[in-house]
């Protein structure tokens, strides 16, 4: 692992630290490539059940290095905005499920991994925004497209118009953030959280993830068709087989991811 990212697990639980900086987190090119390697790394690791996202320091990442970007023209910032893209579409593509703890600032690319993330746990502490508009340009990788469909378009709107924060309760309130934890209770808030996801089965997790994003990115003849089809390879698991004898037999199942 590298200097810029930390991960520890806990049976099924890992939880990756962003730690870019010192002060501040930010992302730059160097540390989204790194971030790619892990999320391969993760991704290959069917041990991992649930992956949370949490900053160090102060803050969860504050956005991009703005002095890496200040001399780029078009054809360098859209090749930052597909690498930025190409890496959260990964985070949000992982087999395994993911929580985004939330435990300062998030703005700008800060923001756009948790919206890639499954849930999003914040501290109260947090404030969250897309303020690209302050700084010349908008949000590149995957902002406008995600932040409207968690939120609704006039609040995204609002967000990427006015560059805005939001705080922590707002964020509840509008629906991009699910749950809010005092900064110190946030990690174990997020662990306890992914606990109660692995009681269920992971491989089941993974199919109703796949279906879910299916039904947000396909248009609905295409989405009905993966559903049925990952419906079905449900019912050549052994998760299944355990799943509905148990309730019939009337105890509390035991997965195996299978």
């Amino acid at each position: 692992m590298s200097t810029r990212f930390s991960m520890e697990k806990e049976g099924n639980i890992a939880v990756l630290t962003i730690k870019t900086s010192e002060k501040i987190n930010r992302f730059c090119k160097e540390s989204l490539n790194e971030l790619s390697e892990i999320l391969k790394e993760i991704d290959n690791d069917r041990s991992v059940g649930v992956l949370i996202f949490t900053g160090h320091g102060k803050s969860f990442v504050a956005g991009a290095n703005i002095k890496q970007m200040v001399d780029m023209g078009q054809q360098e910032g859209e090749e930052l905005a597909k690498l930025g893209q190409s890496v959260f579409n990964q985070a949000e593509n992982l087999n395994c499920i993911t929580i985004a703890a939330i435990n300062g600032i998030a703005v700008g690319g800060g923001c756009e991994l948790s919206l890639a993330c499954d849930y999003r746990i914040a501290s109260e502490a947090a404030r969250l925004g897309q303020p690209e508009i302050s700084i010349g340009t908008i949000p590149g990788w995957g902002g406008c497209y995600r932040l409207p469909r968690l939120v609704g378009y006039k609040h995204a709107r609002d967000m990427i118009y006015t560059g805005k924060f939001v705080s922590a309760s707002e964020a509840k309130e509008i629906g991009l953030v699910d749950e809010l934890t005092p900064p110190e209770e946030l990690l174990g808030t997020s662990k306890n959280f992914a606990q109660k996801l692995l009681e269920k089965s992971p491989l089941i997790l993974n199919y109703a993830k796949k279906a879910l994003r299916a039904g947000l990115d396909l248009q609905k003849d295409e989405a009905m068709k993966v559903e049925h089809y990952v419906f079905g390879l449900s019912f050549d698991s052994r998760d299944k087989k355990e799943g509905m004898s148990a309730f019939i037999e009337k105890r509390e199942p035991e997965f195996k991811g299978s």
